[in-house]
């Protein structure tokens, strides 16, 4: 166990020796290594957004894409290379585009940014629900 500070056995205390009062914390702040971290978030304290899967299977899609040069848009049907930059001159990548725009709980394929960001930004007029 790592102790800063004066040390107490009983009610007497003991300084630190001088090696160890301008020493590094340890590399697990002052908790031993091993002991259990509280991690655990609970689903209620997390963004909405962040409650599902998505960032897993999205991830997943991704890397299976980008492991395949041979991977096609599911929209539009051509590989990766094929694909023009986008508008700001920044080579396209793969992105996990819904089957249905909009609907978080349509199955998810392999899509280039291109074409996944300008599906997003065509729809974004329909999926208002607050009239302005």
């Amino acid at each position: 166990m790592f102790h800063y500070g004066p040390r107490r056995v009983g009610l007497l205390s003991f300084p630190a020796p001088l090696g160890e009062r301008n020493a590094a914390p340890p590399p697990h702040g002052n908790r031993e290594p091993g002991a259990q971290h509280d991690r655990e978030v609970s689903m209620a304290s997390k963004p909405a957004h962040r409650r599902g899967t998505y960032h897993v299977a999205s991830r997943q899609i991704r890397q299976a894409a980008n492991a395949n040069s041979n991977t096609k848009c599911w929209r539009c049907g051509l590989t990766l290379a094929e694909h023009a930059p986008h508008h700001d001159g920044k080579p396209a990548k793969w992105t996990a585009g819904h089957l249905r725009d909009g609907d978080p709980l349509s199955p998810m394929m392999p899509e280039a940014s291109t074409c996944n960001y300008s599906a997003g930004a065509r729809g974004k007029a329909s999926r208002t629900t607050r009239r302005w």
